[in-house]
C-alpha cells in the first residue's frame, strides 16, 4: 500500500519526537512507496524527494519535486509542495 509506505517514510523524515532519523530506512521506504504508485501520486513523489534531499542528493531531489508538482491537483497542498522545491534548490545555490 503506497500510502501507508508513503506515512511511514514521512514520519521518519519529519516528525520532531523522532531525536535520531533513520534516513536511509525512510529513503528506502518512500523509495518503495514511489515504486508502488508508479511515480503517480503527488504526496508520494513529495516524500521521495524530501527523502532524496535528506539522503544528500539535492539535484534528484529538484527534479522529483517538480515532478510532485505537475502531479498535484489539491489546490491546498500546492504550496507546500512550492515551498518545498524553494527549500531545495536554495540548498543546491549554497544559501
Amino acid at each position: 500500500n503506497h500510502r501507508m509506505l508513503n506515512e511511514i517514510a514521512w514520519t521518519l523524515l519529519t516528525d520532531e519526537d523522532i531525536k535520531k532519523r533513520d534516513v536511509p530506512l525512510a529513503y528506502r521506504i518512500a523509495r518503495a512507496a514511489y515504486d508502488a504508485c508508479e511515480g503517480k501520486d503527488a504526496s508520494v513523489v513529495d516524500t521521495y524527494a524530501r527523502a532524496l534531499f535528506d539522503s544528500g542528493k539535492v539535484q534528484d531531489a529538484i527534479r522529483e519535486q517538480k515532478k510532485a508538482i505537475e502531479l498535484c491537483t489539491d489546490d491546498e497542498m500546492r504550496p507546500d509542495l512550492e515551498a518545498n522545491l524553494k527549500t531545495y534548490e536554495a540548498r543546491a545555490a549554497g544559501k
